[in-house]
């Protein structure tokens, strides 16, 4: 009964899922797998609430505004991310090529000079450490 009064107001396929007030939760879908789906995702959304809540106990929820740009994107009314042949895929097949970035010459050598400067501070600092503790942050007193 608590399910079909939570989803009265809410679009089931928008909102395959939902977290009680106590440690209750459900997931809908429309195969046992599909369901499943949605359960790992909520698990997902859950632990990173749970996580952002233990660095930042002032955490707040996304404004109505953000969170509407980015759901009603995919599942609102003129939805057109993740849909194939349309807004997305239009655009990318319609790039000028003329106005991809080129790299010069240049640009190729200090990505190249940075790439071996890296890689040389790395095997240096493998060389000189003997432990794991090495890289571990000092502990304070």
């Amino acid at each position: 009964m608590a399910i079909i009064r939570a989803f009265k107001k809410i679009d089931p396929p928008g909102c395959p899922g939902s977290i009680g007030g106590k440690p209750r939760s459900f997931c809908l879908g429309a195969d046992p797998r599909k369901a499943a789906e949605n359960a790992w995702m909520l698990e997902a959304v859950a632990r990173m609430a749970y996580f952002t809540i233990g660095i930042n106990p002032r955490a707040s929820c996304v404004s109505k505004t953000l969170h509407d740009r980015h759901f009603l994107r995919k599942h609102g009314k003129e939805a057109y991310y993740g849909k194939r042949g349309q807004r997305n895929d239009a655009a990318i097949a319609s790039a000028d090529a003329s106005r991809l970035v080129r790299l010069s010459m240049v640009d190729l050598v200090i990505i190249v000079f940075y790439f071996a400067l890296v890689l040389a501070i790395g095997f240096y600092l493998k060389e000189r450490s003997n432990t794991g503790e090495d890289f571990s942050w000092p502990e304070e007193k």
